[in-house]
């Protein structure tokens, strides 16, 4: 989540530009808002499952953790530069375009 998070507001101020920074911020609030609570509300789940001491319980929740793989597919298939993409209108400089000459492109190691 965190470097989903700091891949999203970089560049959606990059996007935005630094006069619009008010813009970028209400942006990726929008865009980030719904993933994290998800997220979220799952981990908690997750938790609860994990320290579970009723036999009972313990039996009902491994004869289903087949099931994982599927049911959380989605935290792992997002892309968070196509949904950056798709809210700014491609806007975004993602190939290091906006650097100036000779300074580092650290998104590639370089």
């Amino acid at each position: 989540m965190g470097i989903e998070d700091g891949y999203a507001i970089g560049a959606l101020l990059a996007a935005r530009g630094p006069g619009n920074y008010q813009t970028a911020f209400s942006s990726f609030k929008r865009l980030r808002r719904d993933r994290v609570a998800k997220v979220q509300a799952w981990s908690r789940l997750a938790g609860l499952t994990y320290k579970l001491a009723d036999p009972e319980l313990v039996a009902r929740r491994n004869a289903t953790l087949w099931q994982l793989r599927t049911s959380l597919v989605w935290i792992h298939s997002y892309d968070v530069m196509r949904e950056v993409e798709e809210l700014t209108g491609g806007t975004v400089p993602l190939d290091g375009d906006a650097m100036a000459p000779g300074e580092p492109n650290l998104a590639v190691g370089v």
